[in-house]
């Protein structure tokens, strides 16, 4: 996953550890980034959680593969509800090769798998 700063994604420098492994870079795509802002959800500390090993609403086999994934140098998945009950929407954050990139899915099962 080699993320570039395009129209699809901007980089977002607030964030600062210290993190569990390394994240020097985070990109949130613009529609998430305009969707958080407009429900205050506050993508920092998603992200802190995400780089302390919080993973979030995921399996006990999605929470190996991540801590697998952390020691090889793999991808890690988060997956966060930031929605409603009754109108889910899941933030989720993928790290690779030290980016973080945040989107948004609705109605939507994402599996490690």
């Amino acid at each position: 996953m080699q993320i570039k700063m395009t129209e699809y994604y901007q980089y977002f420098h607030e964030v600062k550890g210290p993190f569990q492994f390394p994240i020097s870079k985070v990109f949130v795509e613009r529609h998430t980034s305009d969707l958080l802002k407009e429900l205050q959800v506050d993508v920092s500390e998603l992200v802190k959680r995400h780089g302390n090993c919080d993973w979030g609403m995921v399996s006990e086999r999605e929470k190996a593969v991540n801590d697998a994934a952390i020691i090889s140098g793999g991808v890690a998945l988060s997956k966060f509800n930031i929605g409603e009950e009754s109108d889910p929407l899941l933030l989720c954050l993928m790290t690779d090769r030290r980016t973080c990139v945040c989107e948004v899915f609705t109605d939507v099962a994402l599996d490690l798998d």
